[in-house]
């Protein structure tokens, strides 16, 4: 078929033929939209792709012939191509399969619209601008071993942080907290970043993660399962221990006391975002100064970036992700040009950065911030 310009051609990967239909008429209706072709099989999808070369794939995770890991991969091997995850099954046992998916190559991951959609003006905006959003992100063929460039026993840091290794800006010996915040591509620099800290020496790890509040609970199921370390949804009042991992719930805002007390709270979303990194980053720099350590992964905006830098003002080692590792290269290049990260990393590179930190005792709390 021959490439029609100014289309995001869309193949629409789905053994509903329901589904399918009703992905057909959402994207169908966007001007700058079209679906090129459908598929009911893992085997099928990854074919019709091949045919096809569509610039974006919308993957259901469970299939016959393949399910959405299968095929994300061989997609990713063969034929490089943006793939948005559309499941319906977020909280069930198939829920790993979807953040698999990610791991695999997979951009994003959205939960299958439904037919009041079609009638819901702001649901079917938000659904279309995160599909067109996903079509617009550079993806790469994975063939054969990781790269030996990437395999690395030492931070992978690049020129623009060389000025910044200055003792002030060297790992510590130990820390109270480490703070993260990821949004588009992050579940599988979040699993890389933290898969080789031991628990029984590692800090407290609180993140925030950006993504739909019904995929929260198979995330941290889906690290726990993966991680040494034990993964909690924050809860309003639950306290911080050493070698436990503490992820943001879904449309909620994340901030820490200087007790080790979590909070979550509504309130506005700050930068079109809620949970937002920079309420949790700028809280932890309130209460804990240069006693925590703050991660930027990678992910679109510039959520993170202010509180960052507000981490890194009060002491704190603060390192973002370098843009070759990134999907999105936009909180963590944010967060450079400001010059709020001290290190710059690719995630195997800022593992080999977090291990090297013990655990502390919270102590007393900082200054407040002027």
């Amino acid at each position: 078929m021959a490439k029609q310009h100014n289309l995001i051609r869309v193949l629409v990967a789905d053994d509903s033929h329901v589904a399918q239909e009703l992905l057909r008429e959402i994207i169908d209706a966007e001007p700058d939209m079209i679906v090129v072709g459908t598929a009911t099989t893992g085997r099928d999808t990854v074919a019709q792709v091949a045919k096809l070369r569509p610039d974006l794939v919308t993957m259901d995770v469970v299939m016959p012939e393949g399910d959405g890991i299968t095929a994300t991969k061989r997609i990713m091997s063969q034929c490089a191509t943006p793939i948005a995850v559309v499941t319906a099954t977020p909280a069930d046992r198939f829920s790993n399969v979807s953040f698999e998916a990610l791991a695999a190559g997979a951009v994003e991951v959205f939960g299958k619209p439904h037919r009041r959609t079609l009638s819901d003006a702001d649901e079917r905006a938000a659904f279309v601008r995160n599909l067109r959003y996903v079509a617009q992100v550079g993806v790469v063929s994975i063939r054969g071993p990781v790269p030996r460039s990437a395999r690395l026993t030492a931070p992978a840091l690049d020129g623009r942080a060389e000025s910044a290794l200055a003792p002030r800006s060297s790992m510590p010996e130990t820390a109270a907290l480490i703070a993260i915040g990821a949004s588009t591509g992050g579940p599988p620099c979040i699993r890389t970043v933290l898969s080789s800290l031991d628990p029984s020496t590692a800090p407290p790890v609180v993140l925030v993660q950006h993504m739909g509040r019904e995929f929260i609970p198979g995330f941290a199921a889906w690290l726990s399962e993966t991680l040494p370390l034990q993964v909690h949804v924050a809860t309003d009042g639950m306290r911080i221990s050493p070698g436990q991992v503490y992820v943001a719930p879904g449309d909620l805002h994340l901030t820490l006391d200087a007790r080790g007390k979590l909070r979550t709270e509504g309130g506005a979303a700050h930068l079109h975002q809620r949970p937002s990194v920079d309420v949790l980053f700028h809280s932890v720099a309130e209460a804990f100064g240069g006693r925590a350590v703050g991660v930027l992964l990678t992910g679109m905006g510039e959520d993170g970036a202010a509180g960052l830098l507000a981490m890194r003002t009060r002491g704190a080692v603060t390192i973002a992700q370098d843009e070759e590792s990134c999907v999105v290269y936009g909180m963590p290049k944010a967060a450079i040009k400001g010059e709020a990260a001290s290190m710059i990393a690719n995630p195997l590179g800022i593992a080999w950065l977090l291990r090297q930190v013990r655990a502390r005792s919270l102590g007393p709390p900082s200054r407040p911030l002027s």
